[in-house]
């Protein structure tokens, strides 16, 4: 963060709005993910809430920066700490990968046989190819917008 703020005290308005965007997104991304870490210490199961409270500040903030996003979760039930940090963690490395590229980007979580899932839907210019793995499933459709799901079980595993 220290480097951004002196890399905006000298760069060009264009530059130091990229900047002042990324540190937007990078500071919220810390405040709530603190908080999570904090709460997770005390109960390994946080109310669901919890996801809509750190998600939805991080996507208010992308707004304010003028990116489209929408955000929405049929999550109720209390879910593991970790699952939260993790869905988190994820939102949030698809986001930094997108930020400079992105005009829009769709967020749900829910559950479904026995999975909890995070569908990221954004229409960035970004590559998420390298994001596949055992948990993730990456696809681009026919309009060039990436759909990126996080899956986990719900018997505490991770996966």
């Amino acid at each position: 963060m220290d480097t951004m703020i002196k890399q905006a005290e000298t760069a060009d308005s264009n530059e130091k709005r990229k900047l002042l965007k990324k540190m937007l997104v990078i500071g919220t991304y810390l405040k709530r993910r603190s908080n999570l870490v904090f709460l997770a210490d005390k109960s390994s199961m946080l109310d669901a809430n919890e996801l809509v409270l750190t998600i939805g500040e991080s996507v208010d903030n992308l707004e304010a920066c003028g990116i489209s996003c929408g955000f929405r979760t049929e999550l109720t039930e209390p879910v593991l700490a970790y699952q939260i940090i993790a869905m988190y963690d994820f939102f949030e490395n698809v986001v930094e990968r997108a930020l400079d590229r992105i005009c829009s980007i769709t967020v749900y979580a829910g559950k479904r046989d026995g999975s909890l899932f995070l569908n990221i839907n954004t229409d960035s210019t970004a590559d998420f190819s390298d994001f596949v793995s055992d948990n993730v499933n990456v696809e681009r459709d026919e309009d060039n917008e990436w759909k990126l799901t996080l899956r986990m079980n719900t018997g505490g595993d991770g996966k």
